[in-house]
């Protein structure tokens, strides 16, 4: 079985056990509990879950076949990011 560690556009899915309280964390669109974009994560690692429609979302679930990465979440790294960035940003 391949572990998936990124998508298809190459951006990287963020580690399960890299999670920690306070983080900023960005979702795509594949989640019928909220809209994608910004959320906060709540707790470390394998506790960590975030707020949504439903109350709160565990990130393990995020996660296939026990991997560490968790699809459809992406770390938000200093900067904007490529799939944020307006027009007028890009220089």
């Amino acid at each position: 079985m391949t572990i998936r560690t990124k998508d298809k556009q190459g951006r990287s899915y963020a580690k399960l056990n890299d999670l920690k309280d306070g983080q900023i964390v960005w979702l795509d669109g594949g989640f019928v509990c909220c809209s994608p974009g910004p959320v906060t994560v709540h707790g470390n690692g394998k506790d960590a879950c975030f707020d949504c429609a439903e109350g709160r979302h565990g990130f393990d679930g995020q996660c296939e076949d026990n991997a560490k990465y968790c699809i459809g979440v992406y770390p938000i790294n200093p900067g904007p990011m490529k799939w944020e960035c307006a027009e007028d940003d890009i220089v």
